[in-house]
């Protein structure tokens, strides 16, 4: 799975303010761009204390946007722990007072300040949550960047009313090898059996025990667990930012467009995980490795477009498309970037773009033009994927 993302572009030049020093400084700084405060702490609202604790933590920031809105900026990052075409979920919390409550997402934590990266607060949580010994040289622990997806959302937060928060969301995946050192240290995890287990939290009201299972993963994508997918809309900041004249904020030239299908799962790089290519024969295993290994160099350049499961090589852009968005698959979602303008795509069997935003006819016509001047290239992934280069 892959995702179109430009958090930097979105966030580039809002300003991160320092921490306040103490409740009531916070409470100056939020009046002071109107925010009010003083419902914070009733029904549902966390109070103000509680935001200079996550504050005073690194768990958020407060940054402001054209010196004039402040929001709270949060990173949450979703670990996907496969193994064996497994994915490792929470299914159910045991709170304190003895309540269970369901809970379907795989493991998340909030990016801190001391976190180099979403890979390094994905490692942190492993050793936090889950108590299990490993890091990012540990042998047998696989991290697939083409399969990380990095999106960004604005949503108006129940726990501070009134101040924005925006949400720069990672979903990490990191695969752990059978009879490798990975796996030894999650043997208390469930592995190699993949059996259920539980642990232990202590929090200030007593103890919080969380249930965790190893789950297909399509049948974790297909049951929309959290963490496993990327919503429908990955951004809903005012898109008139794409635009900006500065050289900071310009989209990229070209296009950039990605489907993300149910089949985005398959994992070619390691039969260990993926039991359909141990099923393979030598010959079709090695062409998808090669085919994997060929596309994978430029990943951290060039965007891709996951189509379906069927090869399109050769084949006009709009033909393979149209054919892909009338297919009985669960297309999740579309994005385009095109000549500098962000634009939202419709994912349904008649539409490919919105039609108020630019014509069908006339995008597919570029497509169709970059196709014949080798702009762009078509590749197919072994029965899984196709995908669409830029050049």
């Amino acid at each position: 799975m892959a995702c179109l993302s430009l958090p930097k572009l979105l966030l580039a030049g809002d300003q991160v303010m320092k921490c306040p020093n103490s409740e009531q400084a916070l409470c100056d700084l939020l009046q002071s761009f109107g925010i009010d405060t003083s419902a914070w702490g009733d029904q549902h609202a966390k109070p103000l204390v509680s935001l200079l604790r996550e504050l005073r933590e690194g768990s958020c920031s407060l940054r402001v946007a054209n010196r004039k809105r402040i929001y709270r900026l949060v990173e949450p990052v979703f670990v996907q722990i496969t193994y064996c075409g497994k994915v490792l979920v929470e299914r159910m919390k045991i709170l304190p007072n003895g309540m269970r409550r369901e809970h379907r997402s795989v493991l998340a934590e909030k990016k801190a300040l001391s976190d180099q990266s979403a890979l390094h607060a994905a490692i942190r949580g492993i050793r936090e949550e889950l108590h299990v010994d490993i890091g990012e040289g540990t042998e047998g622990l696989v991290h697939s960047p083409q399969e990380d997806t990095s999106f960004i959302e604005e949503l108006d937060s129940a726990s501070y009313p009134g101040l924005p928060a925006v949400y720069e969301t990672s979903h990490i995946r990191l695969n752990v090898q059978s009879g490798s050192s990975a796996e030894r240290a999650f043997t208390h995890c469930g592995l190699p059996a993949c059996k259920p287990f539980e642990t232990v939290e202590m929090k200030l009201e007593g103890e919080l025990r969380l249930g965790w299972e190893w789950v297909e993963f399509h049948e974790a994508l297909r049951s929309k667990i959290k963490g496993m997918e990327v919503p429908q809309q990955t951004s809903k900041r005012k898109p008139m930012i794409m635009n900006d004249k500065s050289p900071s904020n310009k989209a990229p030239q070209g296009l950039s467009i990605l489907l993300v299908t149910a089949l985005s799962f398959l994992n070619f790089m390691d039969p260990h995980s993926n039991p359909s290519m141990s099923a393979m024969s030598d010959q079709e295993a090695g062409m998808a490795s090669a085919e994997t290994n060929r596309t994978g160099a430029g990943l951290a350049t060039t965007e891709r477009i996951f189509i379906a499961d069927k090869e399109y090589h050769n084949r006009p852009f709009r033909e393979a498309a149209e054919e892909a968005l009338q297919m009985p698959l669960p297309v999740v979602k579309a994005e385009l970037v095109f000549e500098h303008r962000y634009l939202p795509v419709m994912s349904g069997p008649q539409a490919l773009i919105t039609p108020n935003l630019v014509s069908g006819g006339a995008l597919v016509q570029r497509l169709d033009e970059m196709v014949d001047s080798d702009e762009i290239t078509f590749g197919t992934c072994l029965g899984s994927q196709t995908w669409l280069e830029l050049a």
